[in-house]
């Protein structure tokens, strides 16, 4: 083994994460609300069904809908075929998950572009 003087690093894939030019606001539908009893009034977890997956996300209650049954989140761009979801962070972090276009498209009610 010999030792070397540059900084050790990974291999790079090959395709890159392509980033939206404008993020996206979806209204996806979740299957379940849990409101917390106490500690934290203004975070509340969501279930989100994903192609089969059930996403439990934490995420703050003023972009949960609880007429439509919908909870925002943005939509920041694509890798392998799958975009990334983004929810509004917490004091627990931020949540997310990656999803296929088709699989999205069937727990959205609705979307537009975020204007920055």
């Amino acid at each position: 083994m010999t030792e070397s003087t540059t900084l050790l690093r990974g291999e790079l894939v090959r395709e890159t994460f392509r980033q939206y030019t404008r993020p996206v606001v979806a209204r996806l539908r979740y299957e379940r609300l849990s409101k917390p009893e106490f500690f934290f009034p203004d975070i509340v977890a969501v279930d989100v069904l994903v192609c089969e997956e059930m996403h439990c996300l934490e995420v703050p209650y003023r972009v949960v809908d609880e007429e439509t049954g919908t909870v925002a989140a943005t939509l920041h761009g694509e890798k392998d075929g799958k975009i990334l979801v983004k929810f509004p962070p917490t004091s627990f972090g931020q949540a997310g998950f990656m999803a296929t276009h088709e699989d999205l498209a069937r727990i959205t009610k609705s979307s537009f572009f975020l204007n920055r």
